[in-house]
């Protein structure tokens, strides 16, 4: 039995892409940052909580070395879904001809792509809380 390729499964019995499931796939791709950076929110706030709760430096201390490493992994993980998402979609508006995506690329132009939604979510609110974190463990660490 021959399992498809992921390049056999975007191409189309005439051998051209199938745009449809392209589309797909960056709808797909965007609905896992979506997922992942509620994730990601609801871990930062358990862990914020436990932070603020604690009343030993010491767990505090360890509890923000978990947190640091943990958001520094997540921005690991925005940053390949952005790379992921910039490049199917590069792809998708240079060859697909979608006259939708066309009135929805022009509705949104006056914004910088470094300013939309992909990189906002998966790269710069990581790096934000990343920073805050690092802010905290600093502080922290001066007390002790």
């Amino acid at each position: 039995m021959h399992m498809k390729t992921d390049r056999e499964d975007v191409l189309s019995s005439k051998g051209q892409i199938d745009w449809v499931r392209c589309r797909a796939r960056i709808e797909h791709e965007d609905g896992l940052l979506n997922d992942r950076t509620n994730i990601y929110l609801v871990v930062n706030g358990i862990l914020a909580a436990a932070a603020a709760l604690t009343h030993a430096n010491r767990i505090a201390v360890i509890i923000g070395i978990v947190s640091i490493l943990a958001n520094l992994l997540w921005l690991s993980t925005g940053i390949q879904t952005a790379s992921v998402i910039r490049s199917l979609t590069a792809n998708y508006i240079e060859k697909a001809d979608d006259p939708v995506d066309k009135i929805v690329r022009e509705s949104i132009k006056c914004w910088p792509g470094m300013f939309r939604c992909t990189y906002i979510l998966g790269i710069y609110m990581p790096a934000l809380v990343l920073f805050g974190w690092l802010i905290g463990f600093i502080t922290l660490a001066n007390r002790l």
